[in-house]
């Protein structure tokens, strides 16, 4: 009887350890699963329940933006803005899970050349 009860509770602590508590974790193993030199067709099928885009409306006083900088990492990425006015990363997919406050600029930036993926990055909100 000790002996069930010692392997249910390592088996229940070891579905708690891997069990994908929110949808960052999900979305960072999809995200994982894109490699440099995949093309475009494979990488939306892979993302494909998932946002595009930065979710980012920029005001209408905002004439031009030419960059965006990811203040955790300090990477500069260049972007524009759509004809709606929402911030975009050039020659990128930006992938979102979550519109939820806690969760909404986390974003997966695929960047390509000829449709081919050159990097693979994630951006915490």
């Amino acid at each position: 009887m000790k002996l069930a009860l010692l392997i249910f509770s390592l088996s229940l602590l070891t579905y708690l350890h891997i069990a994908p508590w929110s949808s960052r974790r999900v979305f960072l193993d999809d995200l994982d699963k894109i490699k440099i030199g995949m093309d475009k067709k494979d990488v939306q099928t892979i993302m494909q329940n998932y946002m595009i885009g930065t979710g980012w409306n920029i005001p209408s006083e905002v004439k031009k933006v030419q960059s965006v900088e990811d203040a955790g990492s300090g990477q500069k990425y260049e972007a524009n803005l759509s004809s709606s006015r929402e911030l975009m990363i050039k020659n990128s997919i930006v992938f979102r899970h979550s519109n939820d406050a806690v969760y909404n600029s986390d974003w997966g930036i695929v960047k390509f050349e000829n449709d081919i993926v050159v990097a693979v990055s994630f951006s915490s909100d």
